[in-house]
């Protein structure tokens, strides 16, 4: 007949049971990871408490305590709401700074704490650090422009327009008759 079979045999049986309890354990983190990673979006606090050093999640609920803030706080007729919005960005503000801790390139977090600043030259400072990492985020150029708008800086004004309207052409509709009007 030839050659015999030969049966398989495990040499080492602890060997191969640590290799798969470290398996085991490799899987499940990354199990936790996916799951945390794809409920960002929709549930940022569940994300961040599946993976803690999930520095999306904490923008991303940071971004949804500010906004929940900012339509909340309904001003009074003839009070600028801009001071409404300062106070639900100083809500949201330990969330943003976790989320900065965590991961330093997210800028949303950088536009809460620029929105939060208390200091016009921090605002701007940290508006400028956020748009050095990340030149596309709305939110972000909002922050952008606003302070330009603020400091009499056209040039700049129309450079956060541009870069505004390069981004999210659909904005097209709220900018347009502004600048018309500014133009006539």
């Amino acid at each position: 007949m030839g050659r015999s079979a030969r049966r398989w045999q495990i040499d080492k049986p602890g060997r191969l049971a640590a290799c798969a309890l470290i398996g085991l354990v490799l899987a499940a983190v990354l199990a936790l990871q996916a799951l945390s990673l794809f409920s960002t979006r929709r549930a940022p606090i569940l994300a961040d408490e599946l993976m803690p050093g999930n520095g999306l999640a904490r923008e991303r609920a940071a971004l949804d305590m500010f906004r929940s803030q900012a339509e909340a706080q309904e001003p009074e007729p003839g009070e600028d709401i801009s001071a409404a919005i300062v106070l639900a960005a100083r809500d949201a503000r330990p969330l943003a700074l976790s989320a900065l801790a965590a991961d330093p390139l997210l800028p949303k977090a950088h536009a809460l704490l620029a929105i939060a600043s208390e200091n016009d030259a921090t605002r701007s400072e940290i508006a400028r650090m956020g748009q050095a990492l990340n030149r596309r985020d709305v939110t972000l150029q909002g922050v952008i422009l606003q302070n330009a708008l603020a400091e009499g800086d056209y040039d700049a004004t129309f450079g956060a327009i541009n870069r505004i309207l390069r981004v999210s052409p659909e904005r097209s509709d709220e900018f347009y008759p502004v600048l018309t009007d500014a133009l006539l």
